[in-house]
């Protein structure tokens, strides 16, 4: 399991992208990149968005968004299962 916090006004909104399901709602969803590299605060990696084909070929390199780490299971029990949370989030939810 991994724990990721992002700084939501570092999110560049011009790269959420807007799809239609198929019972015609509609879905919006921002593409990440989770990074390996340890640092000295006991961050495991960090979370950047996702650059196109072309923009990763010149080196476009994008703002961290965040940092995210490992859970691990405190000792002698099995991973607890997370517990299921409805989805009640809507675009007035998300404050840019």
């Amino acid at each position: 399991m991994k724990k990721l916090s992002i700084d939501l006004m570092k999110i560049d909104r011009a790269r959420i992208r807007t799809t239609t399901r198929r019972d015609g709602s509609t879905a919006k969803f921002l593409d990440l990149i989770l990074i390996e590299r340890k640092d000295d605060f006991g961050n495991d990696g960090f979370c950047t968005q996702s650059t196109t084909r072309e923009e990763w070929e010149i080196g476009l390199k994008l703002p961290v968004l965040g940092n995210w780490t490992n859970l691990k299971p405190k000792s002698g029990s099995d991973a607890v299962p997370s517990p299921s949370v409805p989805n009640t989030m809507s675009d007035e939810d998300i404050i840019f």
